[in-house]
């Protein structure tokens, strides 16, 4: 199975690389995200005052946005390379 993945992969080139490594940063930014925000409501359901940080800014200042920025280039920058790789894979199969 890894091998036909594998296989699968290369034959997509190199811009099938970059997407799937692309993908890959994304759901780990993603996790991260869903993560943070459910430490957020699990501490608000617990009533701790401030469980991260020592100012209040950072308590009441909950930055839900942190990151959303990377995230929003993935996602712009994904179906370009996936453009990318469908004219590349055209001008392979009309050159050769």
């Amino acid at each position: 199975m890894i091998a036909a993945a594998l296989n699968w992969l290369r034959s997509g080139g190199t811009v099938m690389g970059v997407l799937a490594a692309l993908a890959l940063v994304l759901d780990g930014l993603i996790i991260e995200r869903f993560w943070m925000v459910e430490a957020r409501i699990r501490a608000l359901r617990s009533g701790v005052d401030r469980p991260w940080g020592s100012g209040e800014r950072e308590w009441v200042g909950f930055d839900t946005s942190h990151r959303l920025g990377m995230i929003r280039a993935g996602i712009v920058i994904a179906p370009l390379l996936g453009l990318l790789g469908t004219v590349n894979g055209i001008i392979e199969t009309f050159q050769g």
